[in-house]
């Protein structure tokens, strides 16, 4: 995908589907080759802590019932409310967008690196993908989706089906795609993919290749 070819470190966007297995593969990278890993729903989840501006900002576009006793944010109610209103989810990412974008950048200029990976659920459906030098999807069916969301969440398969069709489709997302893990439970083993997508990244790097 298009980038800034000045930007540094070479910049991979790891998307995919909820339940996809997003973090599982940009742990593997961490593991394997010590490669920094940008989590953009571990920023989104620190922006909302209480005292933050954010919070307050949703606070009072939603009012004090999507939060806890605690004042924390309660975030299953804040996905009832904004998976069943489109024009409730397109408030909340108003709020919550330019920040996380703001806190990636700046983790970005601070590494001293060849090649970064940056977590983040949302490419398909943004214009930010023209932002990062490559995409990598992480892929399984959506059968596969809805069940490990399901048995990880605790969620109801509406609730679950719900927060899919607020994403890109699978066929969306492979469509944006420079490269595919296939993290289907057919899948034995993903050591060697990993390591040929490493050794790739750093030669791009390397080669300045945007």
């Amino acid at each position: 995908m298009a980038s800034n070819q000045s930007q540094y470190p070479y910049v991979v966007a790891v998307t995919g589907g909820i339940g996809s297995g997003k973090t599982y593969i940009c742990d593997r990278f961490s593991a394997m080759f010590d490669i920094k890993v940008i989590d953009a729903d571990l920023i989104a989840r620190e922006i909302v802590e209480p005292g933050k501006p954010c919070l307050k900002e949703i606070i009072s576009e939603f009012g004090a019932g999507v939060l806890n006793n605690d004042n924390t944010l309660n975030r299953t109610a804040l996905k009832s409310v904004i998976f069943s209103d489109e024009s409730k989810r397109k408030a909340l990412e108003k709020i919550t967008h330019p920040k996380i974008r703001e806190e990636i950048s700046n983790q970005i200029k601070s590494l001293k690196m060849s090649y970064c990976l940056i977590s983040i659920p949302l490419v398909a459906e943004s214009e930010r993908r023209q932002k990062f030098n490559r995409i990598l999807v992480v892929d399984c069916p959506e059968k596969e989706q809805l069940d490990r969301v399901m048995s990880r969440d605790l969620l109801q398969k509406e609730e679950v089906s719900a927060i899919m069709e607020a994403q890109a489709t699978r066929e969306e997302r492979l469509r944006i795609a420079d490269d595919v893990i296939d993290n289907s439970s057919q899948q034995i083993s993903l050591t060697a993919e990993i390591r040929r997508l490493h050794k790739l990244y750093k030669q791009l790097a390397q080669n300045g290749v945007p």
